[in-house]
């Protein structure tokens, strides 16, 4: 699939949130050079980016930053590719799509794919990547009551995509819309999304104010990765991603604070939960689920097309909820 061109003004204007989508592009355009180690390699970014380098260029981060970056892709990616090799005519739904190429670079040629953000955002994603009648662009703010329906889902394998969403919302929107999702999709639908503990988010903050961006919410607990009617399938840390000297401090980390300091989280939803948008729902207690059709290892998962063969990533980290 090929990336058409751009007009060089289209990324003036943007602010606030969709500010944040301009630089993780940047980062998977740079992957090659940022983290040859790591085999990622993202061809509709770099091509973004050749065509947009005077307006996306101060939007280059710091290298640490845009290894994490691409390690959480990379991560996700090796997942969303274990899914679509069970279910290869899956729907997958990607919030808070941003700049996003994933269906560029784990499409199938059988997949249905859904980019949800906000309405602003979606006209540049039609500008920039060509017309398939697998993939639709949907312009609308999650917040709304009626957002569920305007994605117009169906009943199928679904798998929901969140990166760098839930990281930046406030608690009782991750609640609402992971509600909405198991009303409407209904169980064994799975999710995606990144966090960082708080410790890193603390960390973060001073950076992210002083380039402009939101503050990034950080997690005490791992209970509050959950929701009623969603169970933890695994914990895939990002630092053992990113190569010498963050594969060694990530475990370490873990074991001082019995949290990963930065993972993605890989949740199931069980059923359809009864909760009130807008309350936050208590932390599921349960222990996590045992991994049944899936061994939660993005080993596992097939290659994108567009990608070297990266090198193994690491494993899950299953840790047992504190009671």
């Amino acid at each position: 699939m090929t990336v058409q061109a751009v007009q060089r003004p289209v990324a003036a204007g943007l602010g606030g949130m969709a500010e944040t989508a301009c630089a993780p592009l940047v980062a998977r355009a740079l992957a090659a050079e940022i983290a040859p180690d790591l085999g990622f390699r993202d061809r509709a970014a770099e091509t973004i980016y050749r065509s947009m380098q005077p307006e996306l260029a101060p939007h280059r981060a710091t290298r640490p930053a845009m290894l994490a970056m691409i390690a959480t892709t990379w991560v996700i990616d090796q997942l969303v590719g274990s899914f679509t090799s069970r279910h290869p005519h899956a729907q997958i739904v990607e919030l808070g799509a941003g700049l996003s190429t994933r269906f560029q670079r784990m499409d199938n040629g059988m997949l249905t794919w859904t980019d949800v953000d906000l309405p602003e955002i979606a006209p540049l994603r039609e500008t920039l990547f060509p017309f398939c009648d697998r993939r639709r662009v949907v312009g609308v703010d999650i917040g709304l009551p009626d957002w569920i329906e305007r994605l117009e889902l169906r009943r199928a394998p679904t798998l929901v995509v969140a990166e760098g969403l839930f990281a930046y919302a406030p608690p009782e929107t991750m609640t609402a819309v992971l509600a909405d999702l198991a009303t409407t999709t209904g169980p064994q639908t799975e999710l995606l999304f990144d966090f960082t503990s708080r410790l890193i988010a603390r960390r973060l903050t001073p950076r992210t104010a002083a380039a402009g961006s939101p503050t990034r919410r950080g997690i005490r607990r791992q209970q509050e990765l959950l929701r009623q009617g969603w169970q933890l399938l695994g914990i895939h840390p990002v630092y053992e991603a990113m190569g010498l000297p963050y594969s060694a401090l990530g475990p370490m980390l873990r074991r001082l604070t019995r949290l990963c300091p930065h993972g993605v989280a890989h949740l199931v939803c069980t059923a359809a939960p009864v909760i009130e948008r807008g309350v936050e729902a208590a932390p599921a207690s349960a222990p996590p689920a045992p991994p049944a059709r899936e061994a939660v290892d993005p080993r596992a998962a097939p290659r994108p097309a567009a990608t070297r063969p990266p090198a193994a990533p690491p494993p899950p980290v299953r840790q047992q909820l504190p009671k």
